[in-house]
């Protein structure tokens, strides 16, 4: 990835496809005004400097029986619990995002879950096959779109 500043209209074009990443380049080109070629030519730049790494679809979870979103902070027993961890992770469906970090925690979690029995049997599988030792967890009651 090369660094470079991005401009008035590459920050335009980030937060319109941060809100629609399906936006089409006519969209896109209209909303900063440039020709649609212009403004694919500026997607595909921001995607080869390493900008725009990926285009995904966000899933509702409730359209997939998660209704309950869940916050969890989690410590592990030892430093080299984190391959564990790590290894495990993707094996659970419910987690959406794991975070690194510094702190008291070891890690972020961010699951969504059917029920709260579920939320039980995957703390559980944590500390039983992901090496943690000790979690602490929030129940998310609203959300703020930024």
């Amino acid at each position: 990835m090369r660094k470079r500043s991005l401009d008035g209209i590459d920050r335009r074009i980030i937060g319109i496809l941060r809100g629609n990443g399906r936006a089409s380049f006519r969209e896109l080109g209209d909303a900063v005004a440039l020709s649609p070629n212009a403004a694919a030519e500026r997607v595909r730049q921001l995607v080869r400097d390493g900008v725009i790494t990926r285009f995904t679809a966000e899933i509702e979870p409730g359209s997939l029986g998660r209704e309950l979103r869940v916050l969890m902070d989690v410590s592990l027993s030892e430093p080299e619990d984190a391959a564990r961890l790590t290894a495990l992770l993707p094996e659970l469906d419910c987690v959406t995002e794991a975070l690194h970090a510094t702190g008291e925690h070891d890690y972020h979690l961010r699951l969504t879950v059917t029920d709260p029995e579920e939320l039980d049997r995957i703390i559980t599988r944590l500390k039983r096959e992901g090496g943690v030792r000790r979690s602490s967890t929030r129940i998310v009651l609203s959300a703020v779109r930024v």
